[in-house]
């Protein structure tokens, strides 16, 4: 299929289900969100600690800083990405099923089965 045609098929199968793909929207943008902070949040917890460990520590504050932003940032930063990796592979695979769904109608068969091929 050109790409013209895809866009145009798309548009139309957009525009006949519009109500569908809005629904399924929000419930996956909600849903997204809503994984990704509860996997955000514990990760986040050492930066909302480390003003209140900079005002009790007066001399260890460089040694502090240094392991703050050579431990704990990139481990948060790779945490964060792996589970923001993962919430997006479940986000376009259900972005595909879902048009997979609406692409074909009742009628239409899903799969066809070829016979046997006899040779020309």
């Amino acid at each position: 299929m050109r790409t013209l045609d895809a866009i145009s098929r798309g548009w139309k199968l957009f525009r006949a289900n519009v109500l569908g793909v809005i629904i399924l929207m929000v419930i996956l943008y909600f849903g997204m969100s809503l994984l990704s902070s509860f996997a955000a949040f514990p990760l986040m917890s050492p930066m909302m600690l480390f003003p209140m460990l900079m005002a009790e520590s007066q001399g260890n504050f460089n040694i502090m800083l240094l392991i703050f932003f050579l431990v704990l940032f990139p481990l948060m930063s790779v945490v964060i990405y792996a589970v923001q990796g993962i919430l997006m592979v479940f986000f376009q695979s259900a972005w595909a099923v879902a048009y997979l769904r609406i692409k074909h109608t009742a009628d239409e068969p899903v799969a066809m089965e070829l016979g046997p091929q006899e040779p020309k």
